[in-house]
């Protein structure tokens, strides 16, 4: 439970801007009142208040609400998720339940927050005559439940304003923070939510952990290790990882590197092939496949959409298969974990997870194979091997995409994985954690791996830190 608690250093106050329904739905932060509490021994701000407005917070088909509606630079939302919950017109807002159903939204948060109290102002439906809300976070234990008196709060005509629910200490006796707040119903009814307003404690630490402004002067500075590794990246990549804390270990660590490399550029997964020819070429200019030595190819040569046999094309391939992740995005095109490969190798790995083979049904020009699993602890199924000079490559991917998607995984839509463990701070799985360890030892980074860093940075804005740092797999996952 120690992940869960909030920590990192003090976050910068934010200006306070009065908000009202308008033309696109707006998530923001503003400091309206500032004053210092404390959490186990960290200081912490109170900022008043977040507010999230429902103007034109359209939803798909699915009912999953458009993020680009409802986010703000302030606190950042990383998935929302509904059922029962519509967008509607006049006024505009959120509509939750029908007349037969309760409904429910549920907001995730990119980084941990407490949230104390929670205001929801909304309106009825004039046929309506009951409905109660709930309120809760994924550490707040069983929901606060507030019946509402249908007498007291305005109807839908908008000629009034709107009626407020009150939630207090959704933080819980323990003041843990929340990666979730879920607003929902008990009974059938329909209620239309306009604005909601949190009251939030942020900057806590559940340690004593140096900050970097205070780790170079309070503490003696190793030399060696992640330190040593520090000194030796060049001014840019200094620059880039001057936040991360390097006194951490093992998944506060990994935190405080998710904190720097989760922002980064959405590619066009259409465009991935001009990418490659930035990131992926060697010196002759043709394109390094991750599957096959069979036949080169270079940028001009395209995808090939399908393939009959080893060779005949490359393909972009999904390290962690997309479908795992539902298509979302920014991984989805995120050019460190989608990377060009053999056409019929990858259709043959298909969705498999990767392991250890010892008997084989398919083998690649580059000793990829696929078979029965014989990695210790792993699942006897199927899996991809990939060929010995690629395994330190895929397994730093994975580091990389558990740190750098370490808020979104396991969430919405993601499905179960072999490799994955959604409910361990690390995100993979014990025997995956093993595995890639070895890899990653066994197959050292080589200069190829650095230069594609250095490249994927150039275009996406982010980098992968276990590229950068030798010893950080070590680190986080040992």
């Amino acid at each position: 439970m120690a992940d869960q608690f909030l920590r990192g250093e003090h976050r910068r106050f934010f200006i306070f801007s009065a908000l009202a329904v308008v033309a696109v739905a707006l998530f923001s932060l503003g400091a309206k009142a500032a004053e210092t509490a404390r959490l186990h021994g960290a200081e912490l701000t109170t900022v008043e208040c977040a507010d999230i407005v429902f103007g034109t917070a359209k939803f798909s088909k699915n009912n999953t609400p458009v993020l680009a509606n409802i986010q703000h630079s302030g606190i950042e939302i990383r998935s929302a998720s509904a059922n029962k919950a519509y967008y509607d017109k006049s006024p505009s807002g959120l509509r939750l339940g029908t007349s037969t159903t309760p409904g429910k939204i549920t907001f995730s948060f990119y980084e941990p927050v407490r949230i104390s109290k929670a205001r929801v102002y909304c309106y009825r439906y004039e046929a309506d005559v009951a409905a109660s809300f709930s309120a809760y976070t994924d550490v707040s234990g069983d929901p606060e439940y507030k019946n509402v008196t249908w007498s007291d709060v305005p109807a839908i005509d908008g000629s009034d304003d709107p009626y407020c629910v009150y939630f207090e200490d959704l933080d819980g006796p323990d003041d843990l923070a929340a990666s979730t707040l879920t607003l929902g119903q008990e009974v059938k009814g329909r209620v239309m939510i306009c604005k909601v307003v949190l009251t939030l404690l942020v900057g806590g630490s559940s340690v004593e952990e140096p900050t970097s402004e205070s780790s170079s002067s309070s503490l003696p500075r190793p030399t060696d290790g992640l330190f040593g590794e520090y000194d030796h990246l060049d001014g840019e990549a200094q620059e880039y990882y001057k936040n991360v804390n390097l006194y951490l270990e093992g998944s506060e660590l990994k935190t405080s590197f998710w904190k720097t490399i989760r922002s980064h550029d959405q590619l066009s997964y259409n465009n991935l092939m001009d990418v490659y020819a930035v990131t992926d070429v060697d010196p002759d200019g043709y394109i390094y496949d991750i599957y096959s030595d069979k036949e080169k190819h270079k940028p001009a040569d395209g995808w090939k959409a399908g393939a009959g046999e080893e060779g005949q094309g490359l393909q972009r391939e999904h390290v962690i298969p997309k479908s795992y992740f539902n298509d979302a995005h920014p991984m989805y095109s995120d050019a460190f974990s989608v990377m060009p490969a053999d056409a019929y190798s990858n259709m043959r790995r298909n969705d498999n997870p990767y392991g250890e083979v010892d008997d084989p049904t398919y083998e690649t020009t580059n000793g990829s194979k696929l078979g029965p699993n014989v990695y210790p602890g792993g699942p006897s199924e199927t899996v991809f091997e990939p060929g010995d000079e690629w395994k330190g490559d895929i397994a730093r991917v994975h580091f990389y995409f558990v740190t750098c998607y370490e808020q979104q995984m396991g969430f919405g839509d993601w499905q179960p994985y072999a490799l994955f463990d959604y409910s361990s701070p690390l995100g993979l799985s014990d025997w995956a954690t093993d595995m890639f360890l070895e890899w990653a030892k066994e197959d050292p980074i080589s200069d190829r791996e650095r230069e594609r860093n250095e490249k994927v940075f150039g275009v996406q804005g982010n980098r992968n830190p276990y590229v950068d740092f030798p010893t950080l797999a070590e680190e986080v996952f040992a």
